[in-house]
């Protein structure tokens, strides 16, 4: 329950057209002067109050708010401005509900309160997965041989400090040995416009595909022990320095090694467009995306979009080259 002190009557009027589902207590002096409606007068918000996150800091929501205490709002688009300062939080994907209303103080100034609830943010899940297509190919080529299964752990942070950090570990063994270590930092810097992630990984698998064969389909190569190692590292950059916009730019280093036979005249002589069986490559990306939507998870309106390059390969020509452009434009209703 909140106290509220309303002096002009004006502003009751408005108030009372866009209360938010938990009713305010709203007291007055019934005595004062009524003056007319006036939807051009301004507000200025005297601070924004955080309630309800317990690990979430509240420069990172405060962050995520268009509106900034000082600002002055007009009355008759008070209620579309907070509806969309609640849009950009709940956009965070931190918080499972957010409320922003206004708490008027005096005929000319308001607090805002934003009340959020925090979603879980720690997700172990362990692992257990065939490594045949479907479970009926296990069963009967297979006898069900648990030497075809892999096992383990992905364990996912999506809060570590309270500051929209994200950490996650894989950890696999069975038929393919994996491990992996990501973190994501979206507010580095003190401003919360800059942020960085790195990550590194190994994994071993058993059995490759080697090539293509004239239906277009896998052909597999295996043999005992491992055919195919691999390792990377990664590191990008992140620049956001409004709400709607970001600029992501990663770069990866990776390192493949194949079984000596898989590069013979037999198989694929020229698997990495070389007679080597090892080979390093760098992939280097850039992506720009935009995102203005009511709900970032289950979007009904607005817009979003996305424009990424890459290259893989330092060389335009020979060896690992590749480069690809991609856009996309979504509108919702």
């Amino acid at each position: 329950m909140h106290r509220i002190v309303l002096i002009s009557p004006l502003i009751l009027l408005y108030f009372s057209s866009i209360a938010q589902p938990n009713e305010m207590n709203i007291s007055y002096d019934s005595s004062a002067q009524v003056h007319a409606f006036d939807s051009t007068a301004k507000l200025r918000v005297n601070q924004i109050i955080i309630t309800g996150n317990r690990k979430t800091k509240d420069y990172i929501i405060l962050r995520e708010m268009h509106i900034k205490a000082g600002d002055m709002i007009k009355i008759d688009k008070l209620n579309y401005e907070l509806e969309k300062a609640k849009e950009y939080v709940y956009n965070t994907t931190l918080f499972v509900e957010v409320t922003v209303e206004p708490l008027v103080k005096n005929a000319f100034e308001i607090d805002i309160l934003v009340t959020v609830k925090e979603r879980w943010y720690i997700f172990p899940l362990p692992i257990f997965e065939l490594v045949d297509r479907t479970f009926n190919e296990w069963i009967v080529k297979h006898n069900g041989s648990l030497d075809r299964v892999n096992y383990g752990l992905r364990f996912t942070d999506n809060n570590v400090s309270g500051r929209k950090d994200e950490f996650r570990l894989n950890l696999i063994n069975g038929y393919t040995k994996q491990a992996s270590i990501y973190y994501d930092q979206p507010y580095a810097n003190p401003s919360l416009t800059n942020g960085f992630n790195v990550g590194a990984g190994f994994e071993k698998n058993r059995e490759m595909a080697y090539k293509t064969d004239y239906n277009n389909y896998f052909q597999y190569y295996n043999k005992p022990g491992f055919v195919e190692d691999s390792w990377f590292v990664s590191a990008g950059f992140a620049i956001r320095k409004a709400i709607k916009k970001k600029h992501i730019f990663n770069l990866r280093y990776s390192h493949i090694t194949v079984a000596d036979s898989v590069i013979t005249e037999n198989l694929n002589p020229r698997y990495f467009n070389t007679n080597s069986s090892g080979k390093g490559f760098i992939d280097f990306s850039y992506s720009y995306r935009y995102t203005d939507v009511n709900n970032i998870l289950y979007p009904l309106s607005g817009v979003s979009g996305s424009f990424t390059i890459q290259k893989r390969g330092l060389g335009l020509r020979g060896g690992i080259n590749m480069f690809s452009v991609d856009g996309s434009y979504n509108r919702y209703w």
